[in-house]
């Protein structure tokens, strides 16, 4: 390293200092009011005056500790990283094959939600706006995190998953786990338990019991090209901010890169759209639109309630990546 020799700093070097429990514990206390924050008004409704004023503290009290919000909204994901990590962790040490992984995991996941929501353990930051905070270290946390999860899941002894399939699972079952906080608000918590069995007899098993098929079903076109009010413009500015929505969340859909994505000014923005806030309000309009269309179109080709839901979720699935407008999968 530049400046020391012989593993020693030059004469009159300051070396930095160990942090005291006391900064530590206060710096944790920033976190966890920065977390609720998040999960209460996203990164873009977190505001450091209202973080310090959970703690009593005055703004400058947090910035000694963080020199702005998306440093400390990057330690609140970087801490829910770590967790869901760890949960990963307690899931590869089970035995059992893919399923007692499956288990283990579960389990792991509503035993912290239970402590959580106890006082017995801090919650974590929802990861919603994760991608478009664009901090490196929490995309390099993520990453390396995802591909350790790969490891839930290997296949069958000696025919591992292809990588393809395996990314794609890994994908599945951390998506349920994230997005188990939204339905997870109407569980008593004393019920946690009998809802980390369903949840992993749902992950390992499926939907059906041994040996019943899936009904046989065509794909429900989604698409409607027959809107004489249709704007070809509008189309665009809302396929192109959904996209931006999906890949990087509401920060990283900004008024320049859903210009930028279509080669149009700042100015032909606002011509066609009054403010961000309201073309982002337009794309979920859209997609809850084509959400229950599939839905009636499932009910109008009649069927069992399992024909009705898996066709209503394969044509959304077919619509999503088709490519001509998704839907919008951020919650916020």
């Amino acid at each position: 390293m530049p400046g020391i020799e012989n593993g020693r700093a030059p004469p009159g070097a300051r070396t930095p200092r160990t942090p005291t429990r006391r900064f530590e514990a206060r710096r944790n206390a920033i976190i966890a009011s920065a977390v609720s924050e998040i999960n209460l008004h996203g990164v873009r409704g977190m505001t450091l005056g209202d973080v310090a004023a959970r703690l009593d503290l005055v703004p400058t009290g947090v910035i000694y500790y963080f020199k702005n919000k998306e440093e400390l909204a990057a330690a609140c994901f970087q801490r829910a990283i770590e967790r869901y990590d760890a949960i990963v962790g307690a899931g590869l040490a089970a035995d059992g094959g893919d399923r007692g992984r499956l288990k283990a995991f579960t389990d792991a996941w509503l035993d912290f939600k239970h402590r959580a929501e106890v006082g017995e353990a801090d919650q974590i930051a929802i990861l919603n706006d994760a991608r478009g905070l664009q901090a490196a270290t929490v995309n390099e946390a993520f990453v390396a995190m995802f591909r350790r999860a790969r490891g839930l899941l290997e296949g069958p002894a000696g025919a591992p998953l292809p990588g393809i399939h395996s990314a794609a699972r890994t994908h599945l079952l951390l998506s349920e786990l994230f997005w188990s906080v939204s339905w997870l608000e109407t569980t008593d918590v004393a019920d946690f338990g009998r809802v980390a069995d369903r949840m992993g007899d749902i992950l390992a098993n499926g939907l059906l019991a041994p040996g019943v098929a899936w009904p046989a079903f065509a794909v429900l076109p989604l698409a409607r090209d027959d809107d004489p009010d249709a704007d070809a413009s509008a189309e665009q500015f809302l396929q192109a901010a959904t996209e931006l929505i999906n890949e990087e969340g509401y920060h990283g859909a900004s008024v320049e890169r859903i210009s930028g994505r279509l080669n149009v000014s700042k100015g032909a923005f606002y011509h066609h759209n009054a403010t961000k806030d309201e073309l982002v309000v337009a794309c979920f309009q859209r997609t809850f639109q084509i959400m229950w269309r599939a839905i009636r179109m499932a009910e109008a080709e009649g069927g069992s309630a399992l024909k009705v839901l898996a066709q209503a979720c394969v044509a959304l699935v077919h619509h999503h990546l088709a490519g001509r407008l998704p839907c919008c999968a951020s919650r916020r």
